[in-house]
């Protein structure tokens, strides 16, 4: 049921780019990520859909079998993908797609052959295989799909102007997680206002962030949040990470994550000084991974940040119970 409202939701926003698509948009994606990282050969491009909404088209093949598909041409224009026993089959010239259930999906789009290669919306990725599939940058992110979150998209290049009149570009590129549960709206809020007090830091030319989940259940939702910043010649290396509590729909820290004792502190601080780079405990930040957590001290610098790996059951003696009761799917 899960599944079928976010096809739904995603759906609902692919309508308002139906009946056609005009001409093609100078942006250049080079490069995919997530479960496979590949460079094209066959160059996607983007379309302008009649609500200017950009819609970027995808190689089928050649990213198909990147991820590790078969790809199969039949009679009639038909193709079979599958991967094991998951299939799916798509018609050139057709809105015309079928999941894995044998279940019809319209995504108002046609695959389209363009200089010998068949092309497809990154749609098909979404709603037909199952993928959070969104673009950044110059990269197209696809990865396994998160049940109840896809993502939002946000990019602006606004021209403004310094006391003496010089003119400089500001660009904004930024990927980050929408969670779809009404029960958890106030993440989604809390994240849009840690976006915008991200802007207010730093002073930028270029601003590219993507997020990734590190680890989600029921109880707790660890995000990730890497980029880098522009300043003039200056370039910032940014990594953050935030831990919801979705059973309270908040954040949660370190402090909440060990027992308050300072026996636990000081495991904590053995562990991540034992290569002789001292920090303080204040300083770090985590996040959580299956069966693992990473602890880390943020920089701007990324050769000079110092995390440690933990699995779990080497913290189950300083691990709090609040936390226990979180990771116990």
């Amino acid at each position: 049921m899960k599944r079928i409202r976010l096809l739904i939701a995603i759906l609902l926003v692919c309508a308002l780019c139906s009946v056609a698509y005009a001409s093609e948009s100078s942006h250049d994606i080079t490069q995919m990520s997530g479960i496979k990282s590949h460079i094209f050969t066959n160059k996607p491009f983007v379309v302008e859909s009649m609500a200017d909404t950009q819609l970027f088209m995808l190689p089928l093949r050649e990213t198909m079998e990147s991820l590790g598909y078969e790809v199969v041409w039949n009679t009639g224009g038909i193709i079979d993908v599958s991967k094991g026993y998951f299939k799916a089959r798509l018609t050139v010239g057709k809105d015309e797609y079928y999941d894995r259930y044998n279940g019809k999906v319209d995504l108002y789009v046609v695959p389209t052959i363009k200089d010998g290669v068949t092309y497809v919306p990154y749609t098909f990725f979404v709603s037909v295989l199952n993928y959070d599939t969104f673009l950044n940058g110059d990269t197209v992110y696809i990865r396994s799909n998160i049940d109840g979150i896809y993502t939002r998209n946000f990019k602006n290049i606004t021209t403004e102007s310094t006391s003496d009149g010089t003119q400089y570009t500001k660009i904004i590129d930024v990927s980050f997680p929408n969670v779809l549960s009404k029960s958890n709206q106030s993440i989604n809020e809390y994240i849009d206002k840690y976006l915008e007090e991200l802007y207010k830091k730093y002073d930028f030319n270029s601003f590219n962030l993507v997020y990734d989940i590190a680890m989600s259940n029921k109880k707790i939702l660890s995000i990730i949040f890497n980029g880098k910043i522009k300043s003039g010649d200056e370039v910032k290396f940014y990594f953050d990470t935030i831990n919801f509590n979705l059973d309270k729909n908040e954040t949660f820290g370190l402090g909440d994550f060990i027992r308050d004792t300072d026996l636990a502190k000081k495991f904590i601080m053995d562990k991540i000084n034992k290569d002789g780079v001292n920090v303080n405990f204040s300083d770090l930040k985590f996040y959580l991974v299956k069966d693992a957590v990473i602890i880390y001290k943020p920089s701007e610098d990324k050769s000079k940040q110092v995390s440690k790996f933990f699995k779990l059951y080497e913290l189950e003696h300083i691990l709090s119970d609040e936390f226990m009761f979180l990771v116990n799917r």
